[in-house]
């Protein structure tokens, strides 16, 4: 498996319980990250060239790919909409090329699983965005992803996770 941005944060968290189950993680990210992974390579995702170097250097075949990356609207506009639009949708169709088929389903249920756990809203957004956006042309996706990321940071549910991430502990979703 992959993971994209494995530094820190979720991307961090998701490596290291991989590799604690015993799967071979392969991950990059701009920084190296904390976790014993089976390769790492340094990677800005701002780029495509760098993306497409390191998939090249994991390999393949893929089982299972986690895009953990996110910039916030604090960074530059274009670099945002690379990073959390146009290059998880390069980086996916690359890592798809890696997979058998069917390769994540399994881990992609339990995913699904524990987010309707944790964060009802988010799910059910994401949902939203992936339905609706494979319909549309990429600038109206990225315009519809951009009204629902608005809308959820407007939620009581967004606040209770980054106050519970913060306090370090577990979140309770209202669903708000």
């Amino acid at each position: 498996m992959v993971i994209a941005v494995c530094y820190s944060g979720m991307g961090e968290a998701t490596a290291r319980e991989r590799v604690r189950l015993g799967a071979e993680v392969h991950g990059v990210d701009i920084k190296r990250s904390p976790v014993d992974l089976a390769s790492f390579g340094e990677v800005d995702l701002r780029e495509t060239a760098g993306i497409d170097a390191a998939l090249e250097a994991i390999g393949g075949p893929l089982d299972a790919s986690f895009y953990c990356a996110g910039l916030p609207q604090t960074f530059p506009n274009l670099e945002v909409m690379k990073v959390n639009f146009v290059h998880m949708r390069h980086w996916n169709a690359q890592v798809a090329d890696r997979m058998p088929n069917g390769g994540a389903l399994d881990a992609a249920k339990a995913m699904v699983k524990i987010s309707e756990k944790r964060a009802p809203l988010s799910l059910a957004y994401a949902k939203r965005a992936v339905r609706a956006g494979m319909q549309m042309d990429l600038a109206s996706g990225v315009e519809f992803e951009r009204f629902l990321v608005t809308a959820i940071y407007n939620t009581a549910d967004k606040n209770e996770g980054i106050g519970a991430f913060l306090e370090k502990r577990e979140a309770k979703f209202t669903g708000r």
